[in-house]
């Protein structure tokens, strides 16, 4: 619509063929963040001269930030270890049991094309759901733990190396056919 606005240029090629270049919307999209910009500040009641004026206490939210207590480290590191056996352990678990359903979704091995469209559906299912609504049902299901977010990182990994390595074993052997071919 706003293409319309503005006036297109003309230009003659040597061959006599005329080619119509469009103006660049660069303008229009600069004066428009400029207006918004101008209204939420407006809105918002934004005032530079404080910003300017309390800026040391930015510098105080830092210090807190960059001086934490280590009495709790202590306290810390099982959880923390915990989560990263989590994360190892459902990743390594979902990237094995990706590479069967990858066969089975791989159309060029699958020979029934049903079984090739029902894996690639069950993988695409996977892939919509978003991980923490994965993590709450895995939560509501096996309850608080890190077996639910094993669970979740699984399922999360199934999903999207299960996708990739159809995707590959589909290209791998298309392009074998295309050297022979060679």
């Amino acid at each position: 619509m706003l293409a319309k606005l503005l006036p297109t240029k003309k230009l003659t090629l040597p061959n006599g063929k005329v080619v119509v270049e469009r103006r660049s919307m660069t303008p229009v999209i600069i004066l428009l963040l400029l207006g918004f910009s101008y209204w939420s500040i407006q809105i918002t009641g934004f005032d530079l001269e404080i910003l300017i004026t309390r800026i040391r206490q930015f510098f105080v939210i830092i210090q807190e930030m960059l001086s934490p207590t280590w009495a709790y480290v202590p306290h810390i590191w099982k959880p923390l270890l915990d989560t990263i056996k989590m994360s190892l352990l459902g990743s390594l678990l979902g990237a094995i049991s990706a590479l069967p359903l990858a066969i089975l979704a791989a159309s060029n091995i699958a020979k029934a094309a049903w079984i090739s469209s029902a894996t690639k559906f069950a993988l695409s299912l996977l892939r919509t759901l978003p991980t923490l609504i994965v993590a709450l049902i895995a939560t509501y299901i096996f309850g608080l733990g890190t077996f639910a977010g094993t669970v979740a990182i699984y399922l999360f990994t199934i999903a999207y190396v299960g996708k990739l390595l159809y995707e590959q074993i589909e290209n791998v052997m298309h392009m074998r056919r295309c050297i022979r071919w060679v």
